[in-house]
């Protein structure tokens, strides 16, 4: 395993937080010790261990040296700076432990079709629905016909494909599903993974989980879905469950299965992003090289970034996917106005989209039509677990969903073929 080198703090983060303010912070620790050790070694220094997490029902870690999540509060006032000076010297010192990445914990990484901060309503999506009375519905039968291919039941067969989202429901999942939602201790058991994500007044968007592994399920019908729940009822993904989902694939415990391709339609933070985050993606694209994580790559046009489709450049296993749609009247495909155009600013890289505009499923007896690229995202996973072949690394599945895309002057359309 190579070393492990903590990022720089953000700036944006480190002055002096209002004396009302307790600080709720991320630390990635290796797993040495256990929660006990850090408590003890945290003794009178202000701090406090509220959760740590280190999944054991899942069997010991395959890799050399596991990574954990100790979430701490830190007294009012205190800068992170300096929260880290402490952490540094208290557990250097007493529990063998001296490389942090550190960041406050946030909310801010969300589900939400429409806009970069959380919309408890989900009625802030004027620029989806534009787009959607501009273009034809497609129904997910129909998605094979007009990538070139067809459904075949064995596609994806003996590939898993993990979904880090709001949970699933009335779908068969793999072994080693579970919540990452609470504190660690409250999670022993696998625990509810029931997707009841619910925007208030617009039933066809319930269920964001749920009609993520539909899509899936629906065109790579023999691959497996690992369901790791970490955004909640409302849609919003604290930064603390997505990082434990992603330690609970970092560390390979020996009762999970392998995975091909990762799922995160999801995301948030514009221009910033989350350094312990930012961390695990970038130590996962060495050691699991034959992991690919596909990312949604953001739905509001002008916003200054979109986390953690922005690492593309700092992770080479990652994919931003955007959202394409047919245009009423007029032939052929087009980019939807709505993805976040910064993701691919000054980077020289051809965006590669899918199916995202007027998607249609049904859910629970509800038809439903979806639009965003959280849902052209599971469009590209599913055709990258079909495509898959035993040992072939995430890069080369990257370059074989690109190399077989239609080139349409501008970016490139995933096909099936």
């Amino acid at each position: 395993m190579q070393p492990f080198h903590p990022p720089p703090l953000p700036t944006q983060l480190e002055p002096l937080r209002s004396s009302a303010t307790t600080l709720h912070l991320n630390a990635l620790t290796p797993c040495i010790g256990g929660a006990a050790r850090i408590a003890s070694a945290l003794s009178g220094s202000g701090l406090t261990l509220k959760d740590y997490f280190e999944p054991t029902e899942m069997g010991p870690a395959r890799t050399h040296q596991p990574w954990c999540l100790a979430v701490f509060d830190a007294p009012s006032g205190q800068t992170l700076e300096r929260t880290r000076q402490i952490l540094n010297a208290r557990l250097a010192q007493q529990a063998g432990l001296h490389s942090f990445a550190l960041a406050e914990v946030t909310p801010a990484l969300n589900t939400d079709p429409g806009t970069p901060s959380f919309d408890a309503d989900c009625q802030n999506q004027d620029a989806l629905q534009r787009e959607a009375s501009t273009s034809l519905p497609l129904a997910l039968e129909q998605l094979p016909t007009v990538l070139g291919g067809r459904i075949d039941p064995r596609a994806g067969q003996g590939f898993t494909v993990a979904v880090i989202d709001g949970g699933v429901r009335g779908q068969a999942v793999a072994r080693g599903s579970r919540t990452f939602l609470g504190t660690e201790a409250a999670n022993r058991n696998p625990g509810d993974i029931t997707d009841r994500f619910d925007c208030a007044g617009t039933p066809f968007l319930d269920g964001h989980g749920s009609s993520v592994t539909q899509i899936i399920r629906t065109l790579s019908p023999g691959a497996d879905l690992l369901a790791l729940k970490a955004c909640d009822d409302q849609g919003r993904c604290p930064t603390t469950s997505v990082a434990k989902a992603l330690l609970y694939l970092h560390n390979r415990y020996t009762l999970l299965p392998e995975v091909s391709v990762v799922n995160m339609s999801f995301g948030g933070l514009p221009g910033s992003g989350d350094p312990v985050i930012a961390a695990i993606l970038r130590d996962m694209s060495n050691t699991l090289p034959n992991t690919l994580f596909l990312s949604a790559a953001g739905n509001v046009r002008d916003a200054a970034g979109h986390f953690p489709a922005d690492l593309l450049r700092e992770v080479n296993t990652l994919v931003p996917i955007a959202a394409a749609k047919r245009v009423l009247n007029a032939p052929g495909w087009v980019l939807a106005d709505f993805n976040t155009w910064a993701t691919w600013a000054n980077k020289n890289i051809v965006p590669l989209a899918a199916p995202g505009v007027r998607l249609r499923l049904r859910l629970d007896n509800v038809d439903r039509e979806l639009t965003g690229s959280s849902f052209a995202t599971p469009v590209a996973a599913a055709l990258a677990a079909n495509k898959h072949h035993a040992g072939e690394s995430a890069v080369e599945m990257a370059v074989e969903l690109r190399r077989d895309a239609q080139n349409l002057g501008g970016f490139l359309l995933t096909q099936m073929k």
